[in-house]
């Protein structure tokens, strides 16, 4: 009669194992975060808007460093292949003041926010 004994312990066979188990569980738990992120949470209803009372709102108008002259009477800011843009240039300041007109526009038209911060 023969009798089976347990497999020796092979201890690069078990590490290669636990590698591959490790490596699963992150792939699932980085899995598992995409969609938790990808999936948006629904605003409250209640209150219809943030509990700090902040908006982040984006404006259609290109910044100074993309503006490429299409409004009348504003001439393009956006500076050329390699070049850096000025900010003190004529242009670049009246196409800055037309941003925070249209800025503050906005923000009247909403009745009372008060605007934190502005981004040209």
């Amino acid at each position: 009669m023969k009798i089976k004994t347990a497999p020796a312990f092979n201890q690069k066979r078990f590490t290669s194992i636990l590698r591959i188990a490790s490596a699963g569980a992150l792939v699932f738990a980085g899995a598992a975060m995409a969609l938790v992120a990808a999936k948006p949470s629904a605003p409250d209803a209640t209150n219809g808007g943030p509990i700090n009372g902040v908006y982040i709102v984006h404006m259609k108008a290109s910044p100074v460093v993309s503006y490429t002259g299409d409004i009348h009477g504003y001439n393009a800011t956006k500076p050329g292949k390699g070049q850096k843009i000025d900010p003190l240039a004529a242009n670049t300041l009246s196409y800055v003041s037309y941003l925070k007109g249209k800025h503050d526009e906005a923000v009247r038209k909403v009745r009372g926010g008060a605007k934190i911060y502005d981004y040209t």
